[in-house]
């Protein structure tokens, strides 16, 4: 196993613990379809405004009515939008405010009268364009800052609130470790394999066999060696192997990332995995009796 299986892991471990951002930043809402709305209800007549009062406090605005606007179900699935956007405009002065924020503080009764089918049907066209684009493009779709983070972390340690280094192995690894060394933790089939996240897999290339003639260490750090060992008994590398190892990456640096940063970084990880023999190794192997130095190492 060459470095550049520890370099591929640790571009992604590097993303982890809140490093990483999303290079686009989805918006929080739609700032432009409620203003719309807002100036549709500004220059609304009083008739529709009334409908979004509360019949006791007529300055609150009230849940849609069942049982006296039951007949418009489209107006249900909008009532929100229109709630938002009456807020303001039903309470004192608020239809003034909305108009000066527009500017229309001077609109007469007659110009507003004639500028309001227009800015009905413009309300009416954004709103079906938004509703279209929601269909086609959910918002539960889209990404933001947490929802990655917290993807990446359980990819990372296997729990989407951990940060470096984890000192609990539990979750790096599927199961109980049932053997002495990393053979029985870092083979394995779909089915039945315990490293199931990228420090795992770290931890697989980097950190030096018990009891071993050679140095693995140097497979992942050639100038010193790692220092720490793969227990001789049935359990995962400790605390202080799991920092060491996770310490070769950058911690560091905080990045912007993309679908396709992100899809070059994994396409770095799957170039590395061969298949041999109806298996799977992750790395470069070879038939000589290879031993871990600066210019080589075995898998």
């Amino acid at each position: 196993m060459t470095a550049s299986g520890r370099w591929a892991l640790c571009w992604l471990i590097e993303l982890g613990n809140k490093r990483e951002t999303l290079a686009f930043q989805p918006p929080t809402q739609n700032t432009d379809l409620d203003d719309i709305l807002e100036l549709n209800m500004s220059v609304s007549d009083q008739a529709w405004l009334d409908l979004f009062r509360d019949k006791t406090n007529k300055e609150t605005i009230r849940a849609f009515p069942d049982d006296e606007l039951g007949q418009h179900p489209d107006w249900k699935e909008r009532w929100n939008k229109w709630q938002a956007a009456a807020l303001n405009v039903i309470k004192p002065d608020g239809q003034q405010d909305a108009l000066a924020k527009h500017k229309l503080k001077d609109i007469t009764t007659e110009k507003e009268a004639a500028i309001r089918p227009p800015v009905q049907r413009h309300a009416a066209e954004a709103t079906a364009t938004n509703e279209h684009m929601q269909k086609a493009a959910p918002t539960e779709n889209l990404l933001n800052d947490s929802a990655l983070q917290q993807k990446l972390n359980t990819a990372l340690y296997g729990d989407k609130t951990w940060s470096d280094a984890p000192s609990d192995e539990s979750k790096l690894f599927k199961g109980a470790a049932t053997a002495a060394g990393p053979k029985s933790a870092c083979e394995g089939s779909t089915q039945n394999k315990k490293a199931v996240t990228v420090t795992a897999a770290l931890l697989c290339i980097c950190t030096r066999q018990n009891g071993a003639g050679s140095n693995e260490g140097n497979a992942c750090e050639y100038v010193t060696g790692t220092t720490q060992t793969w227990p001789g008994s049935s359990n995962y590398p400790a605390a202080a192997a799991i920092s060491e190892a996770v310490k070769l990456c950058d911690l560091q640096t905080k990045h912007h990332i993309t679908a396709d940063t992100l899809a070059t970084k994994l396409l770095h990880i799957t170039k590395l995995i061969m298949r041999v023999n109806g298996a799977a190794t992750f790395g470069k192997t070879t038939k000589a009796n290879a031993r871990e130095a600066k210019t080589a190492a075995c898998v």
